[in-house]
């Protein structure tokens, strides 16, 4: 509930001891209980919270190891800079990210795969825990990395970062841009199962009438060419500074749109008038129960990436945040509605669904390598499937243009991809497969060059390499 004094705020738990979500020194504080899920933070004092819901704290050696990366990060130049592991998808234990093996046994199971699991048991406690209880969990999804679909299921990826991204700065092609914005939205997808999840277990607890449910998101992501990913500036407030802030009061009744001025900072004064609590003090924030404040100015905190806003009190107008046309640019590229026009992302469209004996067929010299075996086997219940395709094209040098590719199953065409060139391999392609296009079993994909357009168009078979994609 307090906007930071200075940008290294959030690296000071003491400021959160004495301000944070879990101050004790109010009277009430002694009728709740508390139930607490942290992903990437260990703020909920060891005496009052379950271990299984709080990020086990680092050791010694692990500390040493992540004040070596940033270390490394002011000191190395921009072309070593990007093989380090990335500073600001986590709060610790940053080797982890990378190849390099970390100096202490893996923990961080908050934000792997045992996430999913975690949060069930969240859900656990809750439905087991009294009327006056505090429900906080800080899920990490859908924060990089990018490979789950909505589903929960997770496919492999070339690593923490989509390709087109360097040092959080978009910098790739146009098309990479559409594919990374793919892949956020479908591990955004887990999100809406969490939160269904959560509102079916509300409907089964026996207070959960009673319970004020707030849902909100810490910034958003941006992807817009040649602009920083998460960190705010003036050209990308849009897609960062709107986040998504639900409030279910207790009762069901029917939701409604309220387009007043408001910001996270209001939730806490929200959650203390829900309660009738008084003691509060002057926070700056204010509650979303009572009347608008008639202000259309916000106020936004970001961090340390070059070029981005920083410090406190960076001021700007509500207008600023139209968000109208970033949502019609999502429903141009995605549709509005169904999953599958999500997977449906292609450069050629018209091709989707087309029969391969539809087209003139002609090799074509092209070699290919894929990171998997084209032969893949898909078990429709697995937490991984065999989605995301990853391959290079080996004869193309790195001055020649992108190039289209039709990847096909039984004969059909399913998706169509175009190639990027990557600064260590080459000419390079990735697609995300729909898992509906999918037979239980053995999936045999071809790949194919797309050449021409309309009367002229043809495809090229290419010829699978031994190796690594």
């Amino acid at each position: 509930g307090w906007m930071p004094p200075h940008p290294t705020f959030f690296l000071r738990k003491t400021a959160y001891d004495k301000h944070g979500l879990f101050r004790l020194e109010f009277e009430s504080a002694a009728d709740y209980e508390l139930n607490v899920f942290e992903s990437s933070t260990s703020l909920c004092p060891e005496a009052l919270c379950d271990p299984d819901g709080v990020l086990p704290r680092p050791s010694k050696l692990d500390l040493l190891a992540d004040t070596g990366a940033i270390m490394l990060h002011r000191l190395a130049p921009g072309d070593l800079e990007r093989r380090l592991p990335a500073l600001d998808v986590r709060w610790q234990g940053f080797w982890a990210t990378t190849k390099v093996r970390s100096l202490a046994p893996a923990r961080g199971w908050a934000r792997g795969d045992l996430q999913m699991e975690r949060f069930d048991h969240f859900l656990e406690r809750l439905a087991s825990s009294r009327r006056n209880s505090l429900h906080f969990a800080h899920v990490y999804i859908p924060h990089l990395p990018w490979k789950r679909i909505h589903s929960g299921q997770h496919y492999a990826t070339l690593g923490r970062y989509p390709h087109g991204l360097l040092s959080n700065r978009w910098m790739g092609s146009p098309w990479e841009l559409e594919q990374a914005r793919q892949r956020h939205l479908l591990q955004a997808g887990v999100v809406d199962r969490f939160v269904g999840r959560l509102m079916d277990r509300l409907a089964r607890w026996k207070h959960g009438d009673d319970a004020l449910v707030i849902l909100l998101s810490d910034h958003g992501t941006s992807f817009a060419p040649g602009r920083l990913r998460r960190n705010a500036r003036q050209d990308n407030l849009v897609e960062i500074a709107n986040i998504p802030l639900l409030v279910r009061m207790p009762g069901w009744s029917p939701g409604t749109i309220d387009l007043r001025n408001a910001t996270s900072l209001d939730v806490l004064p929200t959650v203390l008038a829900a309660i009738d609590f008084e003691g509060g003090g002057q926070l700056p924030g204010m509650s979303l129960l009572g009347p608008a404040n008639g202000s259309s100015a916000k106020v936004i905190f970001t961090g340390h990436a070059s070029g981005a806003l920083r410090g406190r009190g960076i001021e700007f107008e509500t207008a600023d945040l139209d968000r109208r046309p970033h949502v019609d640019s999502l429903q141009a590229s995605f549709g509005s509605r169904e999953w599958a026009s999500v997977f449906d992302l292609s450069p050629r469209p018209e091709l989707l669904d087309r029969a391969l004996g539809d087209f003139e067929i002609v090799p074509s010299g092209h070699r290919i390598s894929l990171r998997d075996d084209s032969n893949r086997v898909y078990h429709p219940g697995a937490g991984t499937i065999p989605i995301h395709v990853i391959g290079r094209l080996l004869d193309l040098p790195e001055t020649a243009g992108s190039v289209d590719l039709a990847l096909a199953l039984d004969d059909r065409i399913v998706t169509v991809t175009r190639s990027y060139v990557d600064p260590d391999r080459g000419h390079s392609f990735t697609a995300l497969l729909d898992p509906s296009d999918l037979e239980p079993g053995d999936n045999p994909l071809t790949v194919l060059v797309v050449e021409g357009d309309k009367g002229t168009l043809r495809l090229h078979r290419t010829e699978l390499s031994q190796g690594t994609g």
